[in-house]
């Protein structure tokens, strides 16, 4: 849990989830439709190993702000600070490298920095303000840009980039908060409007935004998240070579046990359409006041005091929409082909799971509470985490297998 640092306090306000569909263009699985794979053998389990660590509360070059995107490209972490309008570039072991961009709106410059990712041993950089993507060579300099054109249909709000696709194509979203479908829109390497990848259908704000915001007199607002989201989940490839999609809407045993695993190309067409296999998890009663607890844990006494009654409410508002929890709740495009999935094992335990290009289990790995999985690969992993004062920081472990005990 953090503080709230949006536009303001959010009440919090009894809903009916509802699914959340996906529409895509292609039709699903059109030539790429295959059995669900095989999960009877239980996939090898790994454990973390630190190897380096980014971020330092008394080093301004080393220190981290509120963190966003985060891309590794030509043996260089790059790491969005929207906060300073910069992005901090670090060597694979965590030292400091050097500072790109600033705010304004000259090249290089950015007014409301947005997602990053990595290209041709550089990097890309969006500007949700500008409507503008931004790149830079492998040696960081000469930067260049290309601004999203409108298009004659085109919504009057903003352009949002969020992606670069490996043939150079472009990937943005309009948004608005009543807006029932999401649409990636698809742009040329100039900025020209090509066609609409896809579409996700969109939710009501409390869904989409994933949570609330609570006051307390005895401290700041606090953004609270939803202790469960049937929406539909998705990540960009960090080559660019296409999309992950999922839609982990939960069903009951006796309708199958299983969700839909999806992977567009760069043009839209389905490259991987897989039903993925799932043991349900059971929503308890008792699930909303563990989830309370572990929300306020850490927390001052007299902020704790006040807050543990409405978040154990709004959980138990949220949680009485669920008989099973959703199979996964969150989804990672992995730097190497792999897909990762964080699957729930009950109301406090969650673990990744990683997979092959083809979606065949390659092992699992404990969810850390609190840390958030940014980038990954078969051999290493990047988790954003925080201190008690709540200072992040970017951590690498290498995946160590475990070591079966011998009967």
């Amino acid at each position: 849990m953090c503080p709230h640092t949006g536009a303001g306090p959010q009440p919090v306000a009894r809903f009916r989830a509802r699914r959340l569909l996906l529409l895509v263009w292609t039709a699903w699985g059109i030539g790429a439709a295959v059995r669900p794979p095989a999960l009877r053998a239980q996939p090898s389990r790994f454990e973390l190993r630190p190897v380096a660590r980014i971020g330092d509360a008394f080093d301004p070059h080393r220190a981290l702000t509120r963190v966003g995107g985060a891309a590794i490209s030509g043996g260089r972490v790059y790491i969005a600070q929207p906060v300073d309008a910069q992005v901090r570039v670090f060597a694979m072991d965590g030292e400091f490298v050097r500072v790109l961009g600033g705010r304004g709106e000259g090249p290089g410059e950015f007014q409301a920095l947005g997602a990053v990712g990595a290209h041709g041993g550089g990097m890309w950089a969006g500007d949700l303000a500008t409507e503008r993507i931004t790149y830079f060579a492998a040696d960081d300099r000469n930067p260049r840009s290309v601004r999203l054109r409108r298009y004659p249909t085109a919504s009057p709000l903003p352009l949002l980039p969020l992606h670069v696709q490996n043939d150079g194509s472009l990937i943005a979203t309009q948004s608005e908060p009543r807006a029932t479908v999401l649409p990636l829109l698809r742009f040329d390497a100039e900025g020209e409007f090509v066609d609409t990848l896809l579409s996700i259908e969109s939710s009501r704000f409390l869904e989409r935004s994933g949570g609330v915001v609570l006051e307390s007199e005895a401290g700041p607002a606090r953004f609270v998240a939803l202790p469960a989201r049937s929406h539909v989940l998705w990540s960009f490839a960090p080559d660019g070579s296409g999309t992950l999609v999922a839609d982990p809407a939960p069903r009951r045993p006796e309708d199958g046990s299983t969700y839909r695993l999806l992977r567009v190309g760069v043009r839209g067409d389905t490259t991987l359409s897989q039903a993925m296999p799932y043991e349900p998890v059971s929503v308890l009663p008792s699930h909303a006041a563990q989830l309370a607890e572990a929300e306020v844990a850490g927390l001052p006494p007299d902020e704790a005091r006040e807050l543990r009654g409405p978040i154990r409410d709004f959980f138990e508002d949220v949680l009485d929409n669920y008989e099973y929890y959703p199979p996964v709740d969150r989804l990672l495009a992995g730097g190497d082909g792999t897909i990762w999935l964080r699957r729930r094992l009950g109301a406090m335990r969650r673990e990744w799971l990683f997979l092959d290009a083809q979606a065949r289990p390659l092992g699992v790995v404990a969810a850390a509470p609190g840390a958030e999985l940014r980038y990954a690969t078969r051999r290493h992993v990047w988790f954003l985490e925080t201190d008690e004062l709540e200072v992040p920081y970017l951590v690498r472990y290498e995946l160590v297998r475990r070591r079966r005990r011998r009967a």
